[in-house]
Parts: structure tokens; C-alpha cells; sequence
């Protein structure tokens, strides 16, 4: 029995020789990959300042694209907001002058026109022309105060 045991320690001696062997083997491994896990770790650094500095130049660029898109863009509403509303506001005006302007006006006429066939008298006629006259001043003088707005 001693024979097999003394066998035993000598397999199991050789057994952790060969282990030894081995882990003498993966020292210099681990370290040349530590090595290369070092300088993968350095260049992926170098690479994500790099790309940091483009992605942030990529930004400035489309944020000053946008804002200035964007500047163009209300500058086109605005102005066709200002000439939709200056359409609206002379088409008010046309029709204040039709409706409030223009029955005064017939009526004039249709008074000028009654005393044209009467006899002419000259005080009738010059009261007339004064009517026609005044009556022309204040329906300009009311076409040029609203439709320029």
C-alpha cells in the first residue's frame, strides 16, 4: 500500500508541475493583454475627443441652420400677414364708402339732377356746384383717409 500511495504523491507531484508550468506560461500573456487593453483604452479616448468635437461642431452648424430657417420662415408670415390684413382693411374702406358715402352721394344727384330740370336759376345752380363740390371733398377727402390704411 505504500507503494501505491508513494505512486499517488508522484502522479500528483507531476500533476502540479504541469499546472506550475502553466501558470507560469499565462504571466507573460495576462500582461502583453493588459498592455493591449491599456492602448485600446488610450485610443479609444483620443477617438471619443475627436468625435466629441466634431459632434459639437455638427450641432453649432445645425442650430445656426435652423435659427436661421426659422428667422426666414417668420419673416415670410409676417409679411404675408401684414399684406393679407392691409387687403382686408382696404376692402372695409371700400365698402364704408359704398355704404355710407354713396346714398348721400345719389341723393345729391338725384338733386342736381331734379334742379337741371327745372328752370335754371343761378342762385339754385350755384348752390348746386357748392353742394357737388363739397360733397366730392369730403367723399375724397374720406377715400384718402381710409384706403392708404
Amino acid at each position: 500500500m505504500g507503494n501505491v500511495r508513494e505512486a499517488l504523491i508522484a502522479e500528483a507531484l507531476g500533476d502540479i508541475a504541469v499546472l506550475l508550468e502553466r501558470l507560469e506560461a499565462i504571466a507573460p500573456a495576462l500582461a502583453s493583454t493588459s498592455e493591449a487593453v491599456m492602448s485600446a483604452a488610450d485610443s479609444l479616448t483620443a477617438r471619443s475627443a475627436d468625435a466629441e468635437s466634431r459632434f459639437n461642431a455638427f450641432t453649432q452648424h445645425a442650430v445656426t441652420h435652423l435659427s436661421r430657417h426659422l428667422a426666414h420662415r417668420a419673416e415670410e408670415l409676417v409679411r404675408t400677414a401684414v399684406e393679407v390684413e392691409a387687403q382686408a382693411l382696404q376692402a372695409a374702406g371700400r365698402k364704408l364708402l359704398q355704404e355710407e358715402l354713396g346714398p348721400p352721394v345719389q341723393r345729391l344727384v338725384r338733386a342736381l339732377n331734379e334742379t337741371t330740370h327745372r328752370r335754371l336759376h343761378w342762385p339754385s345752380v350755384a348752390v348746386g356746384a357748392v353742394t357737388a363740390v363739397v360733397a366730392s371733398s369730403v367723399a375724397w377727402a374720406g377715400a384718402l383717409y381710409l384706403l392708404p390704411r
